[in-house]
């Protein structure tokens, strides 16, 4: 077996070498997706970005046997025209069948990626449930699981966001504290909402967030549906390169000068 699988991921650098475009698939979430009879389109869906960095520099021959040109760019210039994306999905309720769901749309967001703005997924690229996302929160921060660790590495990568993408597929509490952090506190960047048509929105202070926020809502039965609308979003605003959207609060007090006692930055 020791042998075998040497050779298998011998095999796999030597042939990315040779192909235009390939991607790192998490058997599991593969395996989750099919389980619920909705594979997913086929995408890179990785835990860290870091893997992706490494699979990425040994196909340009970083490592030693590899003979393609070594990539000699500053971390800057690679990171350069990138934008920070922040997922929020549900974890404390969120059961296997919910984690598919996820896992599809993460796949289908990846399908976006330098069309226009190339990604950097904060949050990673792996969709969790109850049973994982404390285990999965150790072993990437190295960090004992507790709710204040938890929060504070969560509202640390919201402050770098460049977009968030809320993914609804269930009850999440959560999300309701990250928006509202994001709205009033943090960076109050463009938010795209995505809803699947079996847990909609039933919180009155979720719903026609535009007065506050640049909010885009698009809901779903099926993910394949959320295409057009994503690729829509992308193109249509600007992202990155420091932009805000404080204009919207200062509108906000504008009209409602109570607003001002709202929690300051």
């Amino acid at each position: 077996t020791t042998y075998t699988t040497i050779a298998g991921a011998e095999a796999a650098v030597e042939g990315m070498r040779h192909a235009t475009t390939y991607g790192i698939y998490s058997l599991h979430e593969v395996q989750a997706a099919a389980r619920a009879h909705a594979l997913p389109p086929l995408g890179p869906l990785l835990r860290s970005p870091w893997t992706h960095e490494k699979a990425v520099a040994a196909s340009r021959g970083a490592y030693p046997g590899q003979h393609a040109g070594r990539d000699l760019r500053s971390h800057a210039e690679r990171d350069a025209g990138r934008i920070n994306v922040f997922v929020r999905q549900p974890f404390t309720e969120s059961d296997e069948r919910e984690r598919a769901i996820v896992g599809e749309v993460l796949a289908m967001l990846q399908c976006f990626d330098g069309q226009p703005y190339r990604f950097h997924f904060l949050t990673g690229r792996s969709s969790e449930s109850a049973l994982t996302f404390k285990t999965a929160f150790e072993q990437e921060t190295g960090q004992r699981f507790t709710p204040d660790n938890f929060r504070r590495h969560r509202l640390d990568l919201l402050d770098r966001a460049d977009v968030l993408v809320n993914i609804r597929v269930g009850l999440s509490e959560s999300s309701a504290f990250e928006m509202a952090y994001h709205i009033y506190k943090g960076k109050c960047t463009p938010v795209l909402f995505l809803v699947w048509k079996q847990a909609p929105i039933k919180t009155t202070l979720l719903r026609e967030l535009d007065a506050l926020c640049d909010v885009t809502y698009l809901e779903f039965d099926n993910v394949s549906e959320l295409r057009p609308g994503i690729e829509a979003f992308f193109r249509s605003h600007r992202l990155g390169s420091g932009h805000t959207g404080r204009e919207a609060m200062d509108r906000l007090h504008a009209f409602h000068p109570s607003s001002r006692d709202m929690p300051p930055n």
